[in-house]
């Protein structure tokens, strides 16, 4: 954030200053689950079905998807390969991920093996949250992966996640510390 103030140095905010640690997961989304938590933060469709998530709902399956990923190795500023679709998995993931600074490696489902080698080889992708459509895109690279979820589906020697079993997994209870000018999305 730094060097865009550097850069445009006319950008008014109001008086408004980045505090020197922030975590948005835990400073905006824990806030929101404590004082609205019931309030919808997502709504989602399939099949015809509707599924609403609360505040509440989304830091608690956070909070436990990030103790899977810890105990899995993932620490601050590994990268973690999403190739999911808009599913409340990857929104789920999002918020865990940065409520434990591991960093954000976005990646559409259209990309192919070759293209995966590239982006784990040049981001030094630690994991990967996919589905079970694409999980076999990642045979070539898996190897090299602390952490290999399906978020969507099952798959053969992975571990198989979702928004209902997280349930069932321990919560973490901290968050790391992140600087307000940290990486969170490569």
């Amino acid at each position: 954030m730094k060097e865009l103030y550097e850069k445009f140095p006319n950008i008014d905010l109001n008086g408004f200053k980045l505090p020197e640690y922030y975590n948005w997961s835990a400073d905006w989304i824990d806030y929101l689950a404590e004082k609205e938590g019931d309030r919808k933060a997502l709504i989602f469709y399939y099949n015809g079905k509707r599924r609403d998530f609360s505040f509440r709902e989304i830091s608690d399956l956070s909070r436990r998807l990030a103790f899977h990923m810890k105990e899995s190795g993932i620490n601050k500023g590994d990268g973690i390969m999403i190739m999911l679709g808009n599913v409340p998995m990857m929104w789920i993931s999002v918020v865990a991920l940065i409520r434990i600074g591991a960093l954000i490696v976005p990646t559409a489902t259209s990309m192919t093996e070759d293209d995966i080698k590239y982006r784990t080889e040049k981001a030094s992708v630690s994991g990967v949250i996919t589905d079970d459509l694409n999980y076999r895109k990642f045979e070539k690279v898996q190897g090299s992966m602390k952490l290999r979820i399906c978020g969507w589906g099952k798959a053969p020697g992975w571990s198989n996640i979702n928004e209902d079993n997280l349930r069932d997994f321990e919560m973490l209870e901290t968050y790391e510390k992140t600087r307000s000018d940290d990486p969170a999305i490569l």
